[in-house]
């Protein structure tokens, strides 16, 4: 009996062992200086800036498996910044706000997954190359995109009423030391955060180009649906989607926001074929009188009915 008891008791802290978190030896972290939870705190409420949290900085461990922890010493991780390769895994606990593209851009990792564990209550700002590695899109988690996304090797995405889109915030302090980015140059007059798809307001715009699917995989994108509860799209957002064939905008839809020349809202201004835009029943959505929305003569004929019908003045 008591071998039993024994046998099921070391069976159980192997099994605790496997899913624990890596320890904090795995890790370089320092403090968030109080402009960094300053900026958090714009986007995420629960942030309180009289108290101490913690960014890892670097992973020196060698699991192939990075379980980030929530907390090290008492005080909450918010943010990591690492990257590299050697690992085909990372687990996001719920107490990150803010997630780097825990891996190198300029290496192919395929079979590498982003999980996020936990009951997550706040919001996520991540890295637009993060998605391609959700093995299933967290479509129900709050997410604030920065920089191009990268969806990886897909034709359908739907683009959930819960993500909204932001400039790079290298401005916070939180770059990962890459090449310097023209972005940083550009300060905020205020955040938009999760009330908006379309980007924050910017003191000077000359130059500045708003996040957009990553061309990368706006060449596999054929189909992009907007999830009703979308109100707003940035402009520029699917100025790297040549091979768009079908464009869904929900009832909720309120705003478009135009990009500029052939960097565009709706779809490339180097559109490969015909485009049809399916526009709920309802939807009242205003264009901005200033942009640049698609080549005319790649819209499907009753796409263009349709849009003259909400008011689209060609």
């Amino acid at each position: 009996m008591k071998k039993n008891f024994l046998f099921l008791t070391v069976l159980a802290v192997l099994n605790l062992s496997l899913f624990a978190a890596n320890p904090e030896s795995d890790f370089e972290y320092e403090f968030l200086s109080n402009y960094e939870k300053g900026w958090l705190s714009q986007v995420e409420p629960s942030v309180d800036k009289s108290k101490d949290y913690l960014k890892i900085t670097k992973y020196i461990g060698k699991s192939k498996t990075i379980d980030i922890p929530g907390d090290i010493e008492g005080y909450p991780v918010a943010a990591t910044v690492f990257y590299g390769s050697g690992f085909s895994k990372v687990i996001v606990p719920a107490s990150i706000i803010y997630l780097g593209n825990p891996y190198l851009e300029t290496l192919e990792h395929p079979n590498c997954v982003i999980e996020l564990s936990g009951s997550r209550k706040n919001v996520l700002i991540v890295e637009g190359g993060c998605f391609q590695y959700f093995k299933k899109l967290p479509i129900e988690t709050k997410i604030l995109a920065f920089g191009d996304i990268y969806f990886g090797k897909v034709s359908s995405i739907t683009w959930s009423k819960n993500w909204k889109t932001n400039p790079h915030p290298y401005d916070m302090g939180m770059g990962i030391n890459r090449s310097p980015s023209f972005w940083q140059f550009y300060k905020r007059k205020k955040i938009t955060g999760l009330a908006s798809l379309a980007a924050s307001e910017l003191t000077n715009t000359s130059g500045f180009t708003r996040p957009q699917i990553s061309e990368h995989t706006g060449d596999c994108i054929k189909e992009f649906i907007f999830e009703e509860g979308c109100e707003e799209i940035t402009g520029g957002f699917l100025g790297n989607c040549r091979h768009l064939e079908r464009l869904v905008i929900p009832k909720s839809m309120k705003f478009i926001y135009g990009g500029k020349a052939d960097w565009n809202t709706l779809c490339s201004g180097y559109l490969e074929g015909k485009l049809d835009i399916e526009i709920a029943p309802g939807c009242q959505v205003e264009f901005d009188g200033r942009g640049f929305y698609f080549p005319e003569n790649k819209i499907t004929i009753k796409s263009r009915k349709r849009l003259q019908e909400i008011g689209f003045r060609f």
